[in-house]
């Protein structure tokens, strides 16, 4: 009777830790995931940040060439359109990177949350086993108490 009770309360102990496990889990994935909320409005201010930045750029070229009398055409309007070229591309890179982060950050948000589920699993199956190896463990003993009686019959003795 003690090894079976010792077995059920291990396994409660494993559901127990499993649970706990699984809870850490979900709140790492609710974690990712409010990230994701506001990913982009994030990315959509850094995008706007960088225009910003350029078109001060630009405009700084712009007066810098007026103020030396150089005619906005010919190498000048080549510089500035490459210039142009260049920032698109920096755009069109950053906009991709983030959106594989995003990809990414989701993914690692439902693989935590699977991960989850599984530890849950894990618990509630060992507790199962445990139940099991309980049932088994008083069935043996109460199998090895009547093969006993029967083989030694009943020794107390009865006064009367």
């Amino acid at each position: 009777a003690v090894t079976a009770y010792g077995t059920y309360q291990a396994g409660k102990a494993q559901e127990k830790q499993a649970n706990y496990n699984a809870e850490i889990a979900e709140r790492d994935a609710t974690i990712r995931e409010n990230n994701l909320i506001d990913f982009d409005k994030r990315i959509d201010f850094e995008v706007g940040q960088m225009r910003k930045t350029f078109n001060a750029y630009r405009g700084q070229n712009v007066v810098n060439y007026a103020a030396k009398g150089i005619e906005m055409s010919g190498t000048v309007d080549e510089v500035m359109r490459a210039n142009l070229e260049t920032y698109l591309d920096d755009e069109y890179n950053f906009k991709y990177n983030a959106a594989k982060e995003k990809q990414a950050e989701g993914d690692a948000a439902a693989l935590t949350r699977i991960s989850a589920a599984a530890d849950r699993a894990k618990g509630k199956y060992a507790r199962a086993s445990a139940n099991l190896k309980t049932f088994g463990t008083l069935l043996s003993g109460a199998s090895q108490v009547s093969q006993y009686q029967s083989m030694f019959g009943n020794t107390a003795t009865t006064t009367g």
